[in-house]
């Protein structure tokens, strides 16, 4: 089961909705289309859109939408006929445009005796909507509460289809005093979804219309403050029998959401955030596992993780076992974590849901694809793989598997890079036609004369390590555009003898080589190209060592009205032109841990099953670019960037 809430109970703009679920450990919202800001009436192309990227930035879900009519729900058969059932239906078109399968609402009260004429109202609007709904792949839940199980099971019997059950445990405690674990074992094959609630009930009512209303008109409802019939309490507080009501929801099969309605209290984000910290108890922990214990591991992944809500590490993996042994003491939990040297037997636990790979670029899409055939999910180091035909077959294991694999793309995730990409899909510099970066330091080689600079390992140098990082942002800025040709031209003149190298800014030194091995460093340490995309086009240099002393690491984007200039990990300027004058400006960033990020919504992603930014697709035409640089580079001539010619045979089949 999962964990997700009512967006409108966080009472905050939705993109800071997002941002608080996802820290929350929360992966899905429902949300409400007949009010507010994403009522079903005002859902233009562009609202759908700009919904779309902003769950697809958190990798969140919608769990459902609710649906609510107010007044009498569906009671009244003119109400119905003039507006409601119509009404409905254009709420079932835009779940279908947007991939949810349930719709919840609160239809009023049905009557214990079927032949009261509002049983016959009710049930003619249902069949009519539930028919519509299955048509287009969605059910349309009843909320539960106004009648007692059986009455709501007799009812659903005679509906044919496309009908089930929001089941909320509190209203039916609250207010006619139904178990919620037998509603559950009578219900069953009709839950689709369910509320996270909880409360008690204050006085016994027979007649649900005490609190839903009546369309009779002799009895309107109206809350007697005097004496309440009930009182909703944080979750665990109530008359939920929780333990047994989870199971109920488990031996049923149900494996979707535990939607926290709203929580009592002044403060929304810290009721919720109680109400998460409840459900834990009954929602498994996704299981990590790290392979590969260095720097970047211990620089971003595993703080990242640890920062995670209902998340364990299992294993550290690492070819020299201190390693694994230090990450274990310090980020795994004792007597749990394990520290291994073959990553195989990582890959053999079935508890495992996640493996993290951070070794050397020579086995990043190698283990990575083992790990999605072995059914877990997986993120990758940065870049994808040695080659673009590696690339290619990591994205079929994962189509093939269904499983999840991101790549390590750090930079799609910092706030500046994604501020930059809001500013230009605004239109605020125009049609942009060029893009300059440059990613140069002085005599910075890291880990020389080791693995890192070894190309069988690496797979290459500066470009592979620091290019990677400008070319993608820019990609992921402009919305991966295609790519059509790269020339590219590398060096390595200053490091090519790692005796006489030196600086006096060491990155990282190399692991320790085995006895008797001589260092090296056959990868570039200079590069500098040209890339055609289709509408602008990319010219970069970039270094790890010149002979320079000074650093420049900034992306310019070119617009016919205005351009950014954006540093890495940084903030950015902002040059526009009125008209009669030009204007520099340095848009505010609220900042976020990147890594932490990442992780969050790579995290929500493994739950969802949504792909995000960071999906081994949204990385094949960073990884053809690459690509081609390096067979350019090694031709001496511009090469065309065609997936067909570089796969042949192979992407036939």
């Amino acid at each position: 089961m999962k964990i997700g809430a009512m967006e409108h109970s966080f009472r905050l703009p939705f993109e800071a909705t997002c941002s608080k679920a996802a820290k929350l450990g929360i992966s899905g919202l429902q949300i409400s289309v007949n009010r507010g800001q994403f009522h079903v009436d005002d859902m233009t192309p562009e609202k759908i859109a700009k919904l779309k990227n902003t769950l697809s930035n958190y990798g969140m879900e919608i769990t459902a939408f609710c649906g609510d009519m107010g007044g009498h729900g569906y009671m009244v058969r003119e109400d119905n006929e003039e507006w409601k059932i119509a009404k409905s239906k254009r709420m079932v078109d835009l779940a279908e445009q947007l991939g949810v399968h349930v719709i919840t609402t609160h239809i009023g009260v049905i009557p214990d005796d079927e032949t009261n004429p509002r049983f016959q109202v009710l049930l003619d609007a249902l069949t009519d909507i539930g028919e519509y709904a299955a048509d287009h792949g969605v059910t349309f839940a009843i909320e539960t509460g106004p009648e007692r199980a059986p009455t709501l099971k007799k009812f659903l019997d005679m509906i044919p289809r496309g009908v089930g059950v929001n089941l909320d445990p509190a209203n039916f405690v609250m207010v006619l005093g139904q178990d919620p674990v037998e509603a559950v074992k009578m219900l069953g094959k009709y839950i689709v979804h369910t509320h996270a609630k909880d409360g008690k009930n204050l006085r016994k009512i027979e007649d649900g219309t005490e609190v839903y209303g009546s369309p009779d008109p002799h009895k309107m409802h109206k809350t007697n403050f005097l004496r309440p019939i009930f009182r909703e309490v944080p979750l665990g507080k109530g008359s939920v029998p929780w333990d047994a009501y989870i199971q109920a929801l488990r031996d049923i099969g149900y494996d979707g959401y535990l939607t926290i309605e709203r929580e009592v209290g002044l403060n929304p984000a810290k009721d919720i955030a109680k109400a998460v910290d409840f459900l834990f108890k009954y929602v498994p922990p996704l299981v990590y596992s790290v392979v590969g214990c260095g720097g970047i591991a211990n620089g971003l992944h595993f703080p990242a993780i640890k920062r995670l809500r209902n998340v364990r590490i299992k294993y550290t993996c690492d070819i020299i076992i201190e390693r694994a042994e230090k990450a274990r003491d310090r980020y795994g939990i004792p007597g749990y974590t394990k520290a291994v040297l073959d990553y195989h037997e990582i890959l053999a636990d079935p508890e495992v849901d996640v493996v993290v790979v951070c070794t050397h670029t020579h086995l990043h899409a190698i283990i990575a694809r083992e790990a999605l055939l072995a059914g877990k999910n997986a993120l990758s180091e940065k870049p994808v793989s040695m080659n673009y035909a590696e690339a290619y077959a990591l994205a079929q294991a994962a189509h093939e598997t269904g499983k999840i694999s991101n790549i390590g793309v750090v930079c799609r995730f910092n706030s500046g890079v994604q501020k930059v990409k809001e500013v230009i899909e605004s239109g605020a510099i125009g049609n942009v036609y060029h893009v300059f970066n440059t990613f140069r330091s002085f005599r910075r080689v890291p880990g020389i004369g080791g693995e890192f600079t070894t190309k069988s390992h690496s797979g290459g140098g500066v470009l592979n390590d620091l290019g990677i990082h400008n070319i993608d942002q820019i990609l992921y800025i402009l919305g991966n555009p295609k790519a059509q040709t790269a020339s590219c031209c590398t060096y390595l003149e200053i490091a090519k003898d790692c005796d006489k190298y030196h600086s006096n800014k060491i990155v990282w030194k190399a692991a320790p080589n085995a006895e008797g091995q001589k260092p090296v460093c056959d990868v570039e340490e200079y590069a500098t190209g040209l890339i055609r995309l289709d509408g602008c086009s990319i010219n970069f240099s970039g270094a790890w060592a010149q002979n320079i002393n000074h650093d420049e690491w900034f992306i310019d984007f070119l617009g016919d009205k205005g351009a950014i200039r954006l540093t890495y990990c940084g903030g950015f300027e902002l040059f526009t032109d009125d008209g009669k004058a030009f204007h520099a400006t340095r848009p505010h960033i609220k900042w976020e841990n990147m890594g932490v990020a990442e992780h969050r919504v790579f995290r929500n992603s493994v739950l969802t099953g949504n792909h995000t930014r960071a999906y081994i697709d949204e990385l094949l035409n960073t990884t053809l670019i690459l690509d081609g640089l390096y067979r350019s580079a090694e031709q001496g001539a511009e090469v065309k960037l065609d997936e067909q010619v570089i796969l042949g045979d192979e992407l036939k089949a």
